[in-house]
């Protein structure tokens, strides 16, 4: 099946002319704009026989949920997905993004990630009921991020969404968002969590106080040198590095 989408859309999804088994489909604005809701973007996706799907996207989010709609259906098509971040992908887009097979961060683009967030009233247990639900939505989107990138943790990426974390290119290629940027591509080993870094942070304590204490014993120890490795606030010091 072919497909065109309207004017007065959020996106635009189309197959090529000279080759139809490529749909090539354009996000540059907030999803759920227009009055468009994802549902037909999906629609679109799920009924084209298309081989590659080409996405290229800068928007600044919207729906979560319709973002989180986009991916399933781009993940579920048979079509090999090219996700390509052409200038910001934030908060619902860069859930859409993670939908992409091979994902490309172009020169300059950044992607954003957060905790969803909602407009609510109501009475107390209403409120905390909303609230509940949105912690819930965001640790669904932590472990979305995390599957993706192949590290980490739900609470390490929840972290970075309650930082509202921006990423630039290089950044988020080096992170494991990206499979590629405009100057490096291949499979990357993604930055260690801080659990991670601590790890290869292993200090040898005893080798430490043998070290001292030969300086303790050795005749011809400068006493500076024995007093400043051994002095608790310096070695504690040396432990820090």
């Amino acid at each position: 099946m072919t497909t065109q989408s309207k004017i007065n859309s959020w996106f635009k999804a189309q197959n090529r002319t000279d080759e139809e088994t490529i749909l090539d489909i354009d996000v540059y604005d907030e999803i759920g704009g227009w009055g468009v809701s994802a549902n037909e973007l999906v629609e679109q996706i799920r009924d084209n026989d298309a081989t590659i799907i080409n996405v290229h996207m800068s928007s600044p989010g919207g729906d979560a949920f319709q973002g989180l709609a986009i991916m399933n259906a781009l993940r579920r098509h048979k079509a090999q997905v090219n996700m390509h971040v052409d200038g910001l992908a934030a908060s619902a887009a860069s859930i859409i993004a993670m939908g992409g097979d091979h994902i490309k961060m172009n020169e300059g683009s950044i992607m954003m990630i957060h905790h969803p967030f909602a407009v609510a009233g109501g009475n107390a247990k209403e409120l905390r009921d909303t609230a509940d639900f949105l912690d819930k939505l965001g640790e669904s989107m932590a472990e979305i991020y995390m599957n993706r990138s192949g590290h980490g943790t739900p609470e390490y990426w929840s972290e970075l969404m309650n930082e509202e974390t921006r990423f630039t290119a290089t950044e988020a290629y080096e992170i494991g968002l990206a499979d590629e940027t405009f100057n490096k591509s291949g499979k990357h080993e993604p930055k260690p969590d801080d659990s991670d870094i601590n790890s290869h942070k292993q200090i040898d304590i005893q080798a430490e106080l043998d070290e001292a204490k030969s300086i303790f014993n050795s005749n011809t120890a400068d006493p500076s040198l024995a007093k400043s490795k051994y002095d608790p606030q310096s070695f504690w010091e040396s432990l820090q590095r």
